[in-house]
Protein backbone atom coordinates (compact mmCIF):
# COMPACT_ATOMS: atom_id res chain seq x y z
CA UNK A 1 0.00 0.00 0.00
CA UNK A 2 2.77 2.53 0.68
CA UNK A 3 4.33 1.94 -2.18
CA UNK A 4 1.56 1.77 -4.42
CA UNK A 5 0.16 5.36 -2.63
CA UNK A 6 3.69 6.98 -2.77
CA UNK A 7 4.40 6.13 -6.20
CA UNK A 8 1.42 7.14 -7.35
CA UNK A 9 1.45 10.53 -5.98
CA UNK A 10 5.35 11.36 -7.03
CA UNK A 11 4.20 10.35 -10.35
CA UNK A 12 1.97 13.58 -10.54
CA UNK A 13 4.63 15.33 -12.98
CA UNK A 14 1.63 17.17 -15.42
CA UNK A 15 -1.11 18.96 -13.60
CA UNK A 16 -2.86 21.96 -14.08
CA UNK A 17 -0.17 24.86 -13.34
CA UNK A 18 -1.09 28.70 -13.81
CA UNK A 19 1.18 29.76 -16.26
CA UNK A 20 1.69 33.03 -14.22
CA UNK A 21 3.09 31.04 -11.32
CA UNK A 22 6.70 30.26 -10.24
CA UNK A 23 7.13 26.05 -10.70
CA UNK A 24 8.14 24.85 -7.55
CA UNK A 25 9.99 21.44 -6.85
CA UNK A 26 8.39 18.34 -4.82
CA UNK A 27 11.05 15.91 -3.38
CA UNK A 28 9.81 12.18 -2.69
CA UNK A 29 11.69 9.45 -1.70
CA UNK A 30 9.77 7.01 -4.11
CA UNK A 31 10.53 8.85 -7.69
CA UNK A 32 13.69 6.32 -8.84
CA UNK A 33 10.53 3.99 -9.92
CA UNK A 34 7.10 5.95 -9.96
CA UNK A 35 5.37 6.03 -13.32
CA UNK A 36 4.98 9.28 -15.21
CA UNK A 37 1.74 11.00 -16.44
CA UNK A 38 2.46 11.08 -20.71
CA UNK A 39 0.40 13.61 -21.52
CA UNK A 40 -0.27 17.48 -20.00
CA UNK A 41 -3.51 19.30 -19.96
CA UNK A 42 -3.43 22.62 -22.08
CA UNK A 43 -2.45 25.28 -20.54
CA UNK A 44 -0.01 23.16 -17.89
CA UNK A 45 3.53 23.66 -17.41
CA UNK A 46 5.64 20.56 -16.49
CA UNK A 47 6.35 20.53 -12.40
CA UNK A 48 9.55 18.53 -11.99
CA UNK A 49 9.77 16.31 -9.79
CA UNK A 50 13.91 16.45 -8.36
CA UNK A 51 15.15 13.65 -5.93
CA UNK A 52 18.77 15.18 -6.45
CA UNK A 53 18.32 17.85 -4.12
CA UNK A 54 21.62 18.38 -1.68
CA UNK A 55 20.70 17.43 2.13
CA UNK A 56 21.84 20.34 4.89
CA UNK A 57 24.46 17.52 6.07
CA UNK A 58 25.93 17.01 2.49
CA UNK A 59 25.74 13.44 3.34
CA UNK A 60 23.58 12.97 0.01
CA UNK A 61 20.05 13.70 -1.21
CA UNK A 62 17.61 15.13 0.97
CA UNK A 63 14.94 13.25 1.07
CA UNK A 64 11.11 14.65 2.17
CA UNK A 65 7.55 13.65 0.91
CA UNK A 66 4.48 16.18 0.16
CA UNK A 67 2.95 18.17 2.04
CA UNK A 68 -1.56 16.86 1.73
CA UNK A 69 -4.26 18.88 2.69
CA UNK A 70 -6.73 15.75 3.64
CA UNK A 71 -10.12 16.23 3.50
CA UNK A 72 -12.91 13.66 4.00
CA UNK A 73 -16.23 15.14 2.80
CA UNK A 74 -18.56 12.33 4.00
CA UNK A 75 -17.32 12.00 7.44
CA UNK A 76 -14.20 13.81 9.22
CA UNK A 77 -11.40 11.43 10.48
CA UNK A 78 -11.74 12.34 13.67
CA UNK A 79 -15.45 11.98 14.65
CA UNK A 80 -16.26 10.29 17.80
CA UNK A 81 -19.02 8.08 15.32
CA UNK A 82 -17.22 5.23 14.80
CA UNK A 83 -18.16 4.06 10.88
CA UNK A 84 -16.12 2.19 7.69
CA UNK A 85 -15.49 5.65 6.06
CA UNK A 86 -14.09 6.98 8.94
CA UNK A 87 -11.79 3.78 9.43
CA UNK A 88 -10.99 4.05 6.06
CA UNK A 89 -10.09 8.26 6.13
CA UNK A 90 -7.69 7.11 8.96
CA UNK A 91 -5.77 4.25 7.49
CA UNK A 92 -5.12 6.20 4.25
CA UNK A 93 -3.97 9.17 6.83
CA UNK A 94 -2.21 6.69 8.74
CA UNK A 95 -0.70 5.00 5.38
CA UNK A 96 0.04 8.82 3.55
CA UNK A 97 2.34 9.83 6.87
CA UNK A 98 4.04 6.35 6.82
CA UNK A 99 5.15 6.77 3.11
CA UNK A 100 6.81 9.77 4.82
CA UNK A 101 4.50 12.29 3.92
CA UNK A 102 3.15 14.94 6.07
CA UNK A 103 -0.46 14.90 6.09
CA UNK A 104 -2.90 18.02 7.44
CA UNK A 105 -6.35 17.50 8.35
CA UNK A 106 -7.41 20.75 5.84
CA UNK A 107 -11.26 20.87 7.34
CA UNK A 108 -13.89 19.31 9.03
CA UNK A 109 -16.71 20.33 7.11
CA UNK A 110 -19.32 17.22 6.39
CA UNK A 111 -21.25 17.93 2.95
CA UNK A 112 -23.35 14.97 3.00
CA UNK A 113 -26.81 15.20 2.58
CA UNK A 114 -28.86 12.29 2.74
CA UNK A 115 -32.17 13.05 2.32
CA UNK A 116 -31.75 15.28 -1.14
CA UNK A 117 -32.63 18.65 0.13
CA UNK A 118 -31.69 21.08 -2.45
CA UNK A 119 -31.70 24.02 0.02
CA UNK A 120 -29.92 22.47 2.09
CA UNK A 121 -27.27 21.65 -0.61
CA UNK A 122 -26.96 25.42 -1.90
CA UNK A 123 -26.19 26.53 1.68
CA UNK A 124 -23.27 23.41 1.80
CA UNK A 125 -22.35 24.92 -1.36
CA UNK A 126 -21.88 28.21 0.07
CA UNK A 127 -20.31 27.30 2.93
CA UNK A 128 -17.66 25.15 0.91
CA UNK A 129 -16.84 28.46 -1.24
CA UNK A 130 -16.33 30.30 2.19
CA UNK A 131 -14.45 27.92 3.57
CA UNK A 132 -12.36 27.76 1.16
CA UNK A 133 -11.45 31.11 0.55
CA UNK A 134 -10.67 31.03 4.54
CA UNK A 135 -8.57 28.27 3.90
CA UNK A 136 -6.80 30.01 1.21
CA UNK A 137 -6.28 33.31 3.23
CA UNK A 138 -4.98 31.65 6.27
CA UNK A 139 -2.21 29.70 3.70
CA UNK A 140 -1.57 33.69 2.49
CA UNK A 141 -0.86 34.84 5.87
CA UNK A 142 1.44 31.45 6.66
CA UNK A 143 -1.47 30.55 9.42
CA UNK A 144 -1.82 27.36 7.61
CA UNK A 145 0.43 25.23 5.79
CA UNK A 146 0.73 25.61 2.11
CA UNK A 147 -0.16 21.97 0.83
CA UNK A 148 1.98 20.28 -2.23
CA UNK A 149 -1.50 18.50 -3.32
CA UNK A 150 -4.85 17.82 -2.14
CA UNK A 151 -6.29 14.75 -0.80
CA UNK A 152 -9.94 13.76 -1.00
CA UNK A 153 -11.44 10.42 0.34
CA UNK A 154 -14.64 9.43 -0.54
CA UNK A 155 -16.75 11.48 -3.72
CA UNK A 156 -19.91 11.13 -4.09
CA UNK A 157 -23.38 12.63 -5.15
CA UNK A 158 -24.30 12.96 -1.22
CA UNK A 159 -20.88 14.03 -0.17
CA UNK A 160 -19.29 16.00 -2.88
CA UNK A 161 -16.44 17.83 -2.19
CA UNK A 162 -16.77 21.39 -2.08
CA UNK A 163 -13.73 22.75 -1.22
CA UNK A 164 -10.50 21.00 -2.76
CA UNK A 165 -11.33 21.53 -6.52
CA UNK A 166 -11.48 25.41 -5.77
CA UNK A 167 -7.82 25.16 -3.21
CA UNK A 168 -6.15 23.05 -6.00
CA UNK A 169 -7.22 25.60 -8.50
CA UNK A 170 -6.19 28.36 -6.61
CA UNK A 171 -2.91 27.13 -5.52
CA UNK A 172 -1.96 24.99 -9.03
CA UNK A 173 -1.65 22.21 -7.04
CA UNK A 174 -2.35 18.33 -8.25
CA UNK A 175 -6.03 17.39 -6.83
CA UNK A 176 -6.03 13.55 -5.50
CA UNK A 177 -9.37 11.45 -4.86
CA UNK A 178 -9.69 8.25 -3.05
CA UNK A 179 -12.95 6.12 -3.93
CA UNK A 180 -15.27 8.07 -6.36
CA UNK A 181 -18.60 7.15 -7.48
CA UNK A 182 -20.53 8.66 -10.14
CA UNK A 183 -24.64 7.92 -10.74
CA UNK A 184 -25.86 9.90 -13.45
CA UNK A 185 -29.47 8.82 -12.67
CA UNK A 186 -28.98 11.23 -9.70
CA UNK A 187 -28.83 14.78 -12.89
CA UNK A 188 -32.00 16.47 -12.14
CA UNK A 189 -33.60 14.57 -9.21
CA UNK A 190 -32.99 15.87 -5.92
CA UNK A 191 -29.73 15.53 -5.59
CA UNK A 192 -28.63 17.04 -8.82
CA UNK A 193 -26.47 19.64 -7.21
CA UNK A 194 -23.97 17.36 -5.63
CA UNK A 195 -24.28 15.14 -9.00
CA UNK A 196 -22.78 17.90 -10.85
CA UNK A 197 -20.47 19.21 -8.27
CA UNK A 198 -18.99 15.24 -8.05
CA UNK A 199 -18.48 15.90 -12.33
CA UNK A 200 -16.87 18.72 -11.88
CA UNK A 201 -14.54 17.26 -8.84
CA UNK A 202 -13.14 14.50 -11.18
CA UNK A 203 -13.15 16.84 -13.89
CA UNK A 204 -10.56 18.84 -11.81
CA UNK A 205 -8.66 15.60 -10.57
CA UNK A 206 -5.11 14.73 -11.84
CA UNK A 207 -5.23 10.92 -9.95
CA UNK A 208 -8.14 9.13 -9.00
CA UNK A 209 -7.57 5.92 -6.66
CA UNK A 210 -10.26 3.52 -6.35
CA UNK A 211 -10.91 1.13 -3.87
CA UNK A 212 -14.05 -0.63 -5.40
CA UNK A 213 -13.19 -1.61 -8.82
CA UNK A 214 -17.04 -1.42 -10.18
CA UNK A 215 -16.80 2.69 -9.79
CA UNK A 216 -14.31 2.87 -12.62
CA UNK A 217 -16.77 2.24 -15.61
CA UNK A 218 -18.72 5.72 -14.31
CA UNK A 219 -15.40 7.41 -13.05
CA UNK A 220 -12.78 7.11 -15.50
CA UNK A 221 -14.83 8.92 -18.69
CA UNK A 222 -15.35 11.88 -16.18
CA UNK A 223 -11.51 12.65 -15.89
CA UNK A 224 -9.79 15.16 -17.97
CA UNK A 225 -7.21 14.25 -20.37
CA UNK A 226 -3.74 13.54 -18.34
CA UNK A 227 -5.43 12.56 -15.40
CA UNK A 228 -4.99 8.71 -14.33
CA UNK A 229 -6.59 6.54 -12.61
CA UNK A 230 -5.37 4.14 -10.10
CA UNK A 231 -6.80 0.76 -8.64
CA UNK A 232 -5.77 0.04 -5.10
CA UNK A 233 -6.53 -3.54 -3.76
CA UNK A 234 -7.71 -4.17 0.24
CA UNK A 235 -5.35 -3.44 2.95
CA UNK A 236 -5.02 -3.98 6.50
CA UNK A 237 -2.91 -2.08 8.68
CA UNK A 238 0.22 -3.75 10.00
CA UNK A 239 2.01 -2.55 12.90
CA UNK A 240 6.19 -3.07 12.29
CA UNK A 241 7.01 -5.18 9.00
CA UNK A 242 4.77 -8.18 7.08
CA UNK A 243 5.90 -11.50 8.78
CA UNK A 244 8.24 -13.70 6.29
CA UNK A 245 7.17 -16.30 3.95
CA UNK A 246 7.24 -19.59 5.47
CA UNK A 247 7.34 -21.39 1.98
CA UNK A 248 7.97 -24.78 4.39
CA UNK A 249 4.77 -24.19 6.39
CA UNK A 250 1.16 -24.94 5.15
CA UNK A 251 -1.01 -22.51 4.31
CA UNK A 252 -3.75 -21.76 7.62
CA UNK A 253 -6.76 -20.25 7.24
CA UNK A 254 -8.97 -18.38 10.20
CA UNK A 255 -12.64 -18.51 9.93
CA UNK A 256 -14.67 -16.10 12.76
Amino acid sequence: LLGTLCRSISGLKFFRYPQHAQPFHLYSTQLCDSPRLNHSPPGSVCVQLDVNRPSRTGRGPARRGVRIAFHSPLKTPDSPVPSGGRRVARLLMRALARAGHEVDLATRLRSRDGKGDVTRQARLAELGTRLAARYLRLVSQGKRPRPDLWFTYHLYYKAPDLIGPLVAEALGIPYVVAEASVAHKRAGGPWDQGHWATLAALARADLVIGLNPHDRALVEPCLSRGAAYLHLPPFLEIDGPPPPDRPDRPAELLAV
